[in-house]
Order: structure tokens, then sequence, then C-alpha cells
């Protein structure tokens, strides 16, 4: 069924075009749905994990700032303190 929000079916199939896809298979996967559930699946976890907006950057499980995410340096930073 399509999402009556933002995301519509016609709103996808619109950023497929805009991003130059034409293969039909991605009109019929929209069409038919076919990774509804996924995406379902996939919001639920990240609303689980305290997501409520894109971008959102976890760094070892904690929330980095969007600007901290969006500065190379300060985001290399954290993920080698992440990784020691």
């Amino acid at each position: 069924a399509e999402n009556s929000g933002f995301l519509t079916n016609q709103r996808l199939l619109t950023f497929g075009a805009d991003a130059g896809i034409t293969d039909p298979a991605f009109r019929n996967c929209v069409s038919t749905g076919r990774f509804d559930g996924w995406v379902r699946r996939q919001t639920d976890a990240a609303s689980q994990r305290g997501v409520t907006g894109t971008p959102t950057v976890l760094v070892d499980g904690r929330r980095i700032s969007n600007a901290a995410a969006a500065d190379p340096a300060q985001l290399t930073a954290l993920a080698d303190q992440a990784s020691q």
C-alpha cells in the first residue's frame, strides 16, 4: 500500500528518475511495496535506539552531533577513540 506521508510511491519514483534509474524493476519494486516490511523493521529499530530524524550518526552506539559527523577530522578522531 502506498505511504500517505512524505515518501509516497510517486515521490520515490521521482527520486529514482532524478537519480537516473531507468530499469522497470525499480518501478515494480516501488509499486508492489516489495521492501515495505524491511523499511518498517529498520524504522522501528532506529526508533528503539532513539533516532528521531536524519541525519543521525552513532559511533560505538553513542549519538554524535551533526557538526562532528560533518567534520572529517572530528569523525575520524571519534572513530579512533571508539576502536581503542
